[in-house]
């Protein structure tokens, strides 16, 4: 089945896998998918594998991953070997959202506000190599409302996971609302 034939299943709903992500010529093959209209659609993984040369820069990825819009009642999102320097917008409209792995994005060096999704239960993140920092950005507190006491990760995060960040300088979150929270393989410098 080609991407593009997506667009004819308006009643798609549960899981969706998109392997290969890297080959796909043309982003507006995955516009033509519609996959923000698949509003049955709980469950989305992304794999960016790439087994054509030359290899697509990071513009040429980001496009892509922006073009994967999802519904903004997705539930668990999972992207992997995703080789964009950054995430696209509509990763903050998931309100609905209560798992997120990010798995061997290698090349981002900052993540999206993820601490405005309400429902964010389980955040796993693994091989991050060029995110250095964790701070309030990634809450989505403004520098100015630190004062505020409002720098603290969804009450809702049930599970953090960080994994082999080898690069990793500092975190900030508050670690007692985290039930469950691992960070294995992980340089933490506090200035």
């Amino acid at each position: 089945m080609r991407l593009v034939d997506l667009n004819m299943l308006e009643h798609l709903q549960g899981f969706l896998c998109v392997r290969g992500i890297g080959n796909i010529e043309d982003a507006g093959d995955v516009e033509k998918a519609k996959l923000r209209n698949k509003q049955s659609l709980t469950d989305l993984k992304l794999n960016f594998s790439q087994d054509t040369e030359p290899h697509k820069t990071d513009h040429e990825l980001e496009v892509l991953l922006d073009a994967f819009q999802p519904p903004p009642n997705l539930k668990y999102l999972q992207i992997s070997t995703y080789n964009g320097a950054t995430f696209p917008n509509w990763m903050v409209s998931l309100v609905n959202l209560r798992c997120l792995i990010l798995f061997s994005c290698a090349n981002c060096e900052f993540l999206p506000p993820l601490g405005r999704l309400p429902s964010l239960e389980i955040l796993h993140m693994f091989h991050m190599d060029k995110v250095e920092k964790v701070g309030l950005e990634f809450l989505g507190v403004e520098t100015g409302r630190k004062a505020l006491g409002l720098a603290t990760i969804s009450p809702h995060v049930a599970a953090l996971r960080l994994k082999l960040w080898w690069q990793f300088q500092s975190l900030f979150c508050s670690h007692d609302q985290v039930k469950h929270q691992v960070v294995q393989y992980c340089l933490i410098i506090q200035p």
